[in-house]
């Protein structure tokens, strides 16, 4: 419950910062994007997008990272996940020992 709650707080005082940049839509070529949204996948609270990499070994927990937030093109309607500065620094933790799917 700890982690959940120091997880939030990262993340209230990261985000704000750190995604206000100009992008452009990777389809359309627009810059009319929405603001970051919390992206909810499925019914449950517990149901994110998430980036799953190869089991490390038999016994092993398989990595993954969850992508929790996003912004939509107003002009086209494309969705762009990406990752909270959380789960960016924790994936920069475990990259060394990952493996494609």
């Amino acid at each position: 419950m700890r982690g959940l709650i120091a997880r939030r707080m990262v993340l209230k005082a990261q985000e704000p910062e750190s995604y206000r940049s100009s992008m452009r839509c990777g389809i359309c070529g627009s810059e009319r994007l929405s603001p970051v949204g919390k992206l909810v996948s499925g019914v449950q609270v517990k149901d994110r997008l998430r980036l799953r990499f190869a089991r490390p070994g038999i016994f092993r927990r398989r990595q993954t990272v969850e992508a929790d937030i996003a912004r939509a093109c107003l002009d086209c309607g494309a969705l762009y996940p990406f990752l909270s500065a959380f789960d960016r620094q924790r994936l920069g933790a475990i990259v060394d020992g990952l493996t494609d799917v």
